[in-house]
């Protein structure tokens, strides 16, 4: 797996991604995209936030979330 240095790694940025474009019905979504600007919910983060969970064993804080909601940051806080 590439780690790339603007957000987490190649494979989870491109699934967050799709992930994202998906829940919002937008095809195209760049990983600086603020969630919500994009049209997202706070139903869609907790929806979301619970997808990725399953996937990656791993929870991400809802607040963490809220403070940059992008798929780079969201990305970081996976791998960190």
């Amino acid at each position: 797996m590439t780690t790339v240095n603007n957000g987490g790694t190649d494979a989870s940025r491109e699934y967050l991604l799709q992930l994202w474009s998906s829940q919002l019905n937008r095809p195209h979504l760049d990983t600086h995209d603020d969630f919500f600007e994009a049209g997202g919910g706070s139903m869609q983060v907790i929806e979301m936030l619970m997808t990725v969970s399953e996937k990656y064993g791993k929870e991400i804080d809802f607040v963490e979330f809220f403070k940059n909601p992008c798929v780079n940051r969201l990305s970081e806080l996976l791998e960190s």
